[in-house]
């Protein structure tokens, strides 16, 4: 029961810094709300303040428990003294009726929602990065040079407000509930402050009562998170479209920044943000350029430490992303590539498949709408108000991310905009509206949503009581969502020191475990390592494939290897590379300078002895790439020999020297053979994992080569030191 005290006071902490921080920034602005609105406001623009404050204390390795009490307590203190509570007016009231079914329907909800996100946190993505990052974070108290995960290098604006209630509060999605539970009242006031409140309402009840809404809100995701910022930011550009007040676009620019630092998906907010003021003030180009000078350096202010921590860290302002035009040794283009397609092409669904996936069976789009949003066509209907003209575009231009990636949390940044147009189209008979409402509400609830949707669709199944207030083990409510990776976690914790690092072939969740997880896919970094592993076990990654170009004697100081063909699949690499003169191989100097082009950082792994590590593009192939080697002083060679692995049959590769002023090729084509398997191969792929600071390989059952890992584990040097049917943890001899 403590720690539900813990996790409570955790997140009442977070809401009202967060609150104190905005009315602090209203205060010395000299802006005043509406009471209701003024609340959420607050709240959405002081989390972008406590957020970027959150960063400089990590960033300053200042991440302790004392640090973030002592940051909320400021904050609160500091805006009680400043600000006091003043009496604001008050938005005019929300008719009975309506105020009645938005009570009704929040309360029940809000009760299952607030079950669901004290109970300890289980969803793959939160126990895996979202949490599973701050726990690394809070082991070293800062951001430290994580170079070995993609996900370390996306912006967690949100994660930041988390990671104020992580010391106390662990395993809890309740900080990002807040957000969740915030924004019926935002979407309200939003009717009510422009005549609207059957819109508000109706608009409030149908996003809060959305099946994916409520799962993604009760998980630590921040896909809710951003909405609600994108909607706050939304709602202060129709303020100042109304009343014109330069200071309100200080907080817009603010919002909108955050929004970027939420999730790169929230980009397009701004340049949208700046194009719309360009545009209301287009026949006053000065003051157009005024206030976007003012959206612009708060944004600025907001976006500014996720790029300069990724552009000092990793090399690359945008990673994992823009990787070709910002090239780094710790995320491979092909791994964005493969990333890319992976997103765009989710699910394989037809589009005229697609309202019935997300509204109703929801397995092949991870989640759903609910069936009353087959009927949202009808949002066409609000067009014939200028609020609704406005909720309609924005909502639009918020779903495109939809329909290129097919997963539906990809569309819940669009929902409050949605909601509220179809509300609006609703709301002009007040029966209909609330006899919508009242389906939509009865279809959500978890126990019904089973008997129409897709039996693995991703969603709330029940309500948690005995795992939300501690009165069941931990283990019983986490394993049944996350299964073995679970009990391995526990296992894991107990069988390797606290701090220590394990290399693990996929996913796993590291909020549970005290010790540092390296996923092989995750970076560069690991899929050097997992290369090394599959080298020695698959024919196809073996380096049992020989170019050898005999010729006659040349004498140079340089010389390199350059593609003249493409492939759109293949990726070009050399495992070793050995220079001969008659019988005699040229044994490398210290002298010796090597590069490629691409992925030059890698070149030593060609001429390294070690046949399971190899130099590759790691990107299809293509005319001009090049690895090269620069002797120092001229040598006397007829005899090279590239040694790689199979699975490039289509490379063509020609040889060539520099005689001091110009390259020239050396007239023969490569001899191609093969060379037999070395089963001494497994133990030099384990011994380049121990070069590299690795000690302990995770492997499940399900990984590739993991049948080979357990049944040669003798030949591997590998023992098994903790396991579970799908999982086994090797030490590393």
């Amino acid at each position: 029961m403590r720690e539900v005290v813990y996790i409570l006071l955790s997140a009442a902490m977070v809401y009202c810094a967060c609150v104190a921080a905005g009315r602090l920034i209203f205060h010395f602005l000299k802006l005043r709300f509406f009471a209701i609105e003024e609340r959420f406001l607050a709240f959405s623009v002081g989390a972008g303040i406590l957020s970027f404050a959150i960063f400089l204390l990590t960033a300053g390795r200042l991440a302790y428990k004392g640090t973030f009490l002592a940051l909320g307590i400021g904050v609160m203190v500091l805006a009680w003294r400043i600000v006091g509570r003043p009496r604001l007016p008050e938005l005019p009231a929300t008719p009975q009726p309506w105020k009645a079914i938005f009570w009704c329907i929040y309360a029940v909800f809000g009760l299952v929602y607030f079950v669901n996100a004290l109970a300890p946190e289980a969803s793959p993505d939160g126990a895996v990065y979202h949490l599973g990052l701050l726990a690394q974070y809070y082991r070293q108290h800062g951001f430290g040079a994580i170079r070995t995960s993609m996900f370390a290098n996306f912006p967690q604006g949100l994660e930041m407000l988390f990671f104020m209630a992580y010391p106390f509060a662990k395993h809890s999605a309740m900080v990002h509930s807040l957000f969740l539970f915030a924004a019926p009242f935002g979407m309200a006031a939003y009717g009510r402050r422009f005549g609207l409140p059957g819109m508000g309402v109706t608009g409030a009840l149908l996003f809060f009562t959305i099946p994916v809404v409520g799962k993604d809100g009760t998980s630590a995701y921040v896909d809710v998170g951003q909405a609600v910022i994108i909607f706050a930011c939304f709602y202060l550009i129709e303020i100042w479209e109304k009343e014109r007040t330069p200071a309100v676009l200080m907080l817009i620019g603010l919002l909108a920044g955050f929004a970027y630092a939420i999730k790169y998906s929230g980009a397009p907010v701004i340049f949208c943000v700046i194009a719309y003021i360009l545009w209301r003030l287009r026949r006053h180009p000065a003051a157009g350029l005024r206030s976007v000078a003012l959206v612009a350096g708060p944004a600025l202010v907001m976006i500014l430490p996720w790029v300069l921590k990724n552009l000092i860290l990793v090399k690359n302002p945008f990673s994992p992303l823009a990787n070709e035009w910002f090239p780094n040794p710790y995320i491979h283009i092909s791994f964005e590539q493969y990333y890319r397609r992976l997103n765009s092409n989710y699910a394989d669904i037809s589009y005229w498949r697609l309202p019935v996936e997300a509204c109703i069976k929801g397995g092949r789009v991870h989640g759903i709408l609910g069936p009353i949003f087959l009927a949202s066509a009808a949002s066409v209907g609000a067009l014939w108000n200028a609020h609704g003209r406005r909720l309609f575009v924005v909502g639009a231009l918020g779903s495109l991310l939809f329909f290129h990636a097919v997963e539906i949390r990809y569309l819940i940044p669009a929902l409050p905009f949605l909601s509220l147009a179809f509300g609006l189209a609703l709301s002009w008979r007040p029966w209909i509206a609330i006899s919508a409402i009242a389906l939509h509400a009865a279809l959500s609830l978890p126990a019904v949503i089973g008997m129409y949707c897709d039996g693995h669709t991703w969603r709330i199944r029940e309500i948690p009581a005995a795992a939300a207030f501690r009165m069941a083990p931990e283990w019983s409510y986490v394993g049944s969502w996350l299964g073995e990776a679970y009990i391995m976690s526990v296992n894991v914790r107990n069988a390797i020191a606290r701090g220590e690092t394990v290399f693990a072939l996929n996913a796993f969740p590291r909020s549970y475990v005290d010790q540092n997880i390296i996923v092989a896919w995750e970076s560069a970094f690991g899929e050097r390592m997992s290369d090394a592993l599959n080298c020695a076990m698959f024919p196809g990654n073996q380096p049992s494939r020989q170019l050898r170009y005999e010729f006659a004697d040349r004498t140079t100081r340089r010389l390199r290897l350059i593609q003249t063909a493409r492939s759109g699949t293949q990726h070009w690499s050399i495992s070793e590379l050995r220079l001969y003169h008659g019988d005699a191989e040229l044994t490398r100097s210290a002298r010796w300078k090597v590069r490629a082009s691409p992925n030059t950082w890698d070149a030593d792994l060609a001429l390294d002895r070690i046949a399971v590590t190899r130099w590759s593009t790691w990107q299809p192939f293509e005319p001009g790439m090049s690895y090269e080697i620069d002797l120092e002083t001229p040598v006397t060679l007829n005899l090279l020999v590239a040694e790689g692995e199979h699975e490039q049959p289509d490379i063509r590769v020609r040889l060539e020297t520099w005689n001091g002023t110009m390259w020239s090729g050396v007239g023969v084509d490569p001899i191609v053979s093969s060379t037999s398997v070395d089963p001494s191969w497994r133990r030099a792929a384990i011994g380049v994992l121990r070069t590299n600071g690795l000690k302990w390989l995770l492997v499940a059952r399900s990984d590739w080569g993991a049948e080979d890992l357990h049944n040669n584990a003798e030949l591997w040097g590998i023992q098994p030191k903790a396991a579970t049917p799908l999982y086994t943890l090797f030490s590393l001899e």
